[in-house]
């Protein structure tokens, strides 16, 4: 579970109260799971034939992770808390010129990887770039941005990932 950076697992009864966990005394972090969000993941599990299913980015504990659900036939559900670690490893290493840098970020726009780790940190709202909106609408390719983080602002040519998604998240370049 450690190296799949899964903080906590639960099996909760088909009203959505935990009747199970993987390590005792984890109450504190299923209480930080807002409800509508499992009843979304139950809903999107069932309508996909019982696939395991993640949320937009949310804070649990003070950290942004992601839930996992999978609707189990008896009306259990199975719900994960998945840190953001791998991905933020994965984005790391990755640069592109001399200022260039990568950014990942979840469906809704919100920063889960960032050179900026304030803007991690805080899941930053990335929606309103211009290349995010691409991503999010899923679209793939090369585009051109403004970039007025740097000094002067700058156009840079951006190439836009979706194959590195998780589910329908999207991974994109920027700098």
């Amino acid at each position: 579970m450690k190296t799949l950076n899964i903080d906590a697992l639960f099996i909760v009864d088909a009203r959505l109260n935990p009747i199970a966990s993987i390590r005792p005394n984890q109450e504190k972090i299923f209480k930080d799971i807002p409800i509508a969000t499992m009843k979304a993941l139950k809903k999107s599990s069932i309508t996909g034939g019982g696939k395991i299913v993640f949320s937009d980015l949310i804070r649990c504990q003070g950290m942004p992770v992601f839930v996992l659900g999978k609707a189990k036939r008896n009306g259990s559900m199975a719900i994960g808390i998945l840190r953001t670690d791998y991905l933020v490893n994965m984005q790391k290493p990755i640069s592109f010129g001399r200022k260039g840098h990568s950014m990942i970020v979840d469906r809704a726009g919100r920063v889960i990887a960032h050179p900026k780790k304030e803007w991690q940190k805080s899941s930053k709202d990335a929606s309103g770039i211009s290349v995010v909106q691409a991503m999010m609408r899923g679209e793939t390719g090369v585009t051109v941005f403004y970039s007025p983080p740097l000094k002067g602002g700058h156009d840079r040519r951006i190439h836009l990932g979706a194959e590195g998604r998780l589910g329908r998240d999207g991974a994109s370049a920027d700098g």
